[in-house]
């Protein structure tokens, strides 16, 4: 009974009764809902599911037909239509629209196109990765409301078509299709509305279209005591998932035997299963398996063996590893090996990608035939019909192997597993076998290699008479060398190396000493300069006077930095002049010569009053075929004042040219202009791509091109000394913030003496020790490290 409670709870927490789940309270999405309209579900439940035809979907061509909806619909376009026809069914009126093969929609061409290609790669990438579809097609709504809030109605779908968009290539239309597999009752619903006391009628195969204006009875007629609750025929194209309700459905302790389910059991009561104790990996190698009774069919090695075994035994056991640790391969030779000693296997996962790298496995060697797929698109009865059918009819092709071959493999295994064993023997009493001598001489030849020394020889007359006494004696040998090594001083690490006096009198040794003291107080001041720079500007103290040139350089960017937000600062799409960039300031610079040219009116992106650039061409036309007219003509021409010229004069601010082929140009640029501003989506750029790029120097079309330029020179410049590490992540936070509390030209002064009076010092010292940065380090002054001084 503890058992079945803790199922049943575990069944309860993958139902989300709330409004926030779709199939109670469903909510149409501007970008991935498409609505039919004036269409009978049962003529497309006809000609969709019981016939299997592909269906069309309609544009609306008819803008007057086109009102806004209200909030419900988030608040894009939709045509209106009577949603109270499902109470009259069906005694409704069929046109041939409703039998054709066409879905009406309210959508124009281009919005249709958009949202069915948005939907198409949502539905294909969660079909892709897990193996299940989510895209339906809604037949009827349930109008209900919460007893809690009458006055807001929620809208549940009813009956949900499995489907599939496809299309031949990109430049042909969308079709729709059903994709074969059963039609899912929406279980959310029915397990609220028990809540109210309503049983929903079942959702089974349909095998008559009447049979869904039956189906839409039996629910009115389940409603009928509730006040407003209401069936409407209102049909949508969307996205549902329902993964965790079939799992709900599959769970029900009614499908199990539980007190006889013994995985179950262990599951869920949490009773101690055998644990295993043996370290694998030695297990594995002890193994002594013959061949004749292993049936795996990819390489495996000892632990991938021991838990094969395991299995086979009837052991249930996790087995964990990171990816390319040959878990796939492991589950390849289990099922391999299963059948062959007649079990049946159940593989399932969470990532479709896991089922095909298996499946493609067993296909390699020939074990494909033996599995049946059950998921995807070949989860729908046809599918499985067929693959059984198609299994059945298929013959083995497999040869016996004789017995001879057996003995000849496992005769291979001995002399192999004898060469591993010989690798891990100790030689004669040294207590190191060959598998470790051989790692520590490619530990000390890698060592050596990468400090350019080369691998000593050392010849060993007979190994196998050497014992731990005397490899101990050697280590001990060689420790006391190193121990005496540090008393001996290279050239190079001489004190006075690189300097060219014969001797030192005690006078000389005092001027030495003060001009070293003095050199060295100009380093630390110098240093102490640079570690301030950092603290107050972010600028990472340089290595050398080498690096001292891009920190001075470094110095002009943050004392010209523009007031930005750190996300802009980190965005990486600015460690070069980008393209999107490039292109926002592109958009800017037309519109803002358009905006010089032409009025407010000319250029408006309202749905409503946009001026469509066919007509203003039109009217380029129109205006170029007059200017050949006399002009006399022209002034007693009413078209030719009300109809062409006054409306092309109210698109100019300033005064319209009068040469025609200036106003053929102003008004083939004006058009451009218009459709840029469509085509690129503009709205998008201004609220989103803008502000990431450009921060607050971003006003959206009002934005200044010039102002955009200096900031991306100038944050390109920035973003390359953030990379390189000129900058401190502290630059960022200071450029961010405007946090410069520190007067800008006082530090630069004080770092210009500071580097003054370290060059003077330093040429003092090298005149006193009669050397150069050369002698001393090798190198030029520039390039020496302040580290190494």
């Amino acid at each position: 009974m503890q058992i079945e409670l803790q199922l049943e709870a575990a069944r309860e927490r993958l139902l989300d009764l709330t409004l926030r789940n779709r199939l109670l309270n469903f909510r149409s999405s501007k970008r991935r809902s498409i609505q039919i309209v004036d269409e009978i579900p049962r003529e497309i439940y006809d000609t969709l599911v019981l016939n299997e035809r592909l269906m069309d979907f309609r544009y609306s061509e008819n803008q007057d037909a086109i009102s806004y909806s209200n909030a419900e619909s988030d608040g894009y376009v939709q045509k209106t239509v009577d949603t109270s026809i499902l109470q009259n069914y069906p005694d409704t009126v069929i046109n041939n629209n409703h039998t054709d093969r066409f879905l009406q929609t309210v959508l124009s061409q281009e919005e249709l196109q958009k949202r069915l290609y948005y939907i198409n790669q949502q539905s294909r990438t969660v079909f892709e990765e897990q193996g299940y579809s989510v895209l339906y097609l809604a037949l009827g709504f349930l109008r209900w409301h919460d007893d809690e809030n009458r006055e807001k109605m929620n809208k549940a779908p009813l009956i949900l078509i499995p489907v599939e968009l496809e299309r031949q290539n990109d430049r042909t239309k969308y079709k729709i299709r059903w994709n074969g597999s059963d039609i899912l009752p929406n279980l959310s619903l029915e397990a609220k509305l028990s809540e109210y006391g309503v049983s929903l009628p079942t959702t089974e195969i349909f095998d008559e279209k009447d049979h869904i204006d039956t189906f839409f009875h039996e629910v009115i007629d389940a409603i009928s005591s509730k006040n407003n609750w209401e069936v409407v025929n209102e049909i949508y194209l969307d996205l549902f998932s329902f993964t965790k309700f079939v799992m709900y459905q599959d769970l029900d302790p009614k499908m199990w035997d539980i007190n006889n389910h013994r995985l179950l059991e262990l599951v869920l009561s949490g009773s101690e299963n055998e644990l295993i104790t043996q370290d694998l990996k030695n297990y594995g190698e002890n193994l002594e398996l013959p061949s004749e009774s292993v049936y795996q069919v990819m390489d495996a090695d000892s632990s991938q063996i021991a838990v094969i075994e395991e299995v086979k035994t009837g052991k249930n056991l996790v087995v964990e590893g990171p990816p390319g640790t040959g878990k796939s391969q492991t589950i390849t030779n289990m099922i391999a090996e299963l059948l062959a000693h007649g079990k049946k296997v159940l593989f399932v996962s969470e990532k479709m990608a896991a089922l095909e790298v298996v499946k493609s496995r067993l296909d390699k060697v020939g074990l494909g035939n033996y599995c049946l797929e059950l998921h995807s698109h070949k989860s729908n009865k046809k599918e499985v019909l067929h693959e059984l059918e198609r299994s059945l009819n298929t013959r083995s092709n497999h040869t016996v192997v004789g017995s001879d071959k057996y003995t000849q493999l496992d005769s291979m295994k001995d002399v192999l597993n004898g060469y591993v064993k010989t690798l891990h023997t100790p030689i004669a009493n040294t207590e190191k076998s060959p598998s470790e001598l051989f790692y520590i001489r490619e530990k000390w030849r890698d060592y050596l290699s990468k400090n350019e020394l080369n691998m000593p020889q050392v010849w060993f007359p007979n190994p196998s008479s050497s014992d731990l006494d005397s490899w101990n004696n050697t280590i001990n040998r060689l420790e006391d060398l190193s121990s005496m090594l540090h008393r001996v001083i290279p050239i190079s690490d001489h004190p006075w190396r690189g300097c060219a006096f014969d001797s030192i009198s005690l006078q000389n040794e005092e001027e030495i000493f003060q001009v070293i003291s003095d050199f060295a107080l100009s380093l630390d001041n110098l240093l102490e300069v640079f570690s301030y720079i950092e603290h107050k500007l972010g600028i990472r103290i340089p290595k050398n006077f080498e690096y001292y040139e891009k920190h001075s350089e470094a110095m002009e960017v943050i004392v010209n930095a523009f007031s930005v937000d750190s996300a802009v600062l980190l965005n990486t799409k600015w460690d070069s002049f980008n393209d999107e960039a490039k292109e926002l300031i592109q958009q800017v610079e037309i519109i803002a010569q358009a905006k010089e040219k032409f009025t407010r009116y000319a250029l408006d992106i309202d749905p409503i009053l946009k001026l469509d650039t066919s007509y203003i061409m039109k009217l380029a036309d129109e205006y170029e075929d007059y200017s050949y007219q006399p002009k006399w003509k022209r002034m007693i021409s009413w078209n030719y004042i009300r109809n062409v010229k006054n409306p092309i004069r109210s698109y100019y601010r300033l005064t319209m040219p009068k040469d025609p082929v200036i106003v053929r140009s102003d008004l083939k640029e004006l058009s451009e202009c218009i459709t840029m501003r469509e085509q690129m989506e503009w709205i998008m750029a201004a609220t989103e791509t803008g502000p990431s790029l450009f921060g607050n120097q971003w006003d959206g079309e009002d934005s200044l091109p010039e102002r955009l330029k200096e900031f991306a020179d100038w944050i390109v410049r920035f973003r390359g000394y953030l990379r390189d590490g000129t900058f401190t992540e502290k630059a960022v936070d200071i450029v961010s913030k405007g946090t410069f509390d520190a007067n800008l030209e006082t530090i630069k002064n004080d770092l210009d003496s500071a580097v003054e009076d370290f060059k003077i010092k330093r040429n003092s010292l090298f005149e006193s020790l009669n050397t150069n940065s050369n002698k001393l380090f090798g190198i030029v002054e520039k390039k020496v490290f302040f580290s190494r001084i």
